[in-house]
């Protein structure tokens, strides 16, 4: 059964699931580590939009711009995987993607697939903050990675945009 919480972006989803009181609040007490099953789930979790878009007159490309997503994931466009085959696995790095051919003018649909923290290597191999996780009002969860990590929070923390680029004429 899927579950259906409003998201914010730029957020994470413990504080998205609190907001929707599926959670109690991830700071209090022992919450976050205890509460883990609720938002560590088998299947993941997808942060969906669906949007119109405009391509300006002068552009010959448009780029998908994700400044921060932590931590492994999968980015879709239409139902196009544009992430390419290894995915997200950095929550430091900025990814940009062209879906040019993927981009629609209207009925856009943009999907970033987080997959469940224990069937996924990449949240072993990518990088977190250090304040994700094992600091007082963080603790380490009950949830982990296939190497035995703890699990930390997932989200779309910084901004996701699209930009046009402007075919460059060179004389």
């Amino acid at each position: 059964e899927k579950e259906t919480v409003p998201a914010t972006v730029p957020g994470d989803l413990v504080s998205d699931l609190a907001r929707a009181g599926v959670v109690g609040d991830p700071v209090f007490g022992v919450n976050w580590r205890d509460q883990s099953a609720a938002w560590a789930r088998e299947g993941g979790w997808s942060f969906a939009r669906m949007f119109d878009y405009s391509r300006g007159n002068n552009s010959s490309a448009t780029l998908l711009v994700l400044d921060g997503v932590k931590m492994a994931a999968d980015v879709y466009l239409n139902r196009v995987r544009v992430s390419g085959a290894a995915g997200l696995a950095d929550q430091h790095l900025r990814y940009e993607f062209d879906v040019t051919a993927a981009l629609r003018p209207t009925a856009n649909n943009l999907t970033i697939h987080i997959p469940f923290p224990s069937h996924d290597t990449r949240n072993d191999e990518g990088r977190y903050a250090a304040c994700s996780g094992g600091w007082d009002w963080a603790a380490y969860s009950n949830t982990f990675s296939p190497g035995g990590l703890p699990w930390l929070s997932m989200g779309v923390w910084k901004s996701v945009y699209l930009v046009d680029v402007a075919a460059l004429s060179l004389s």
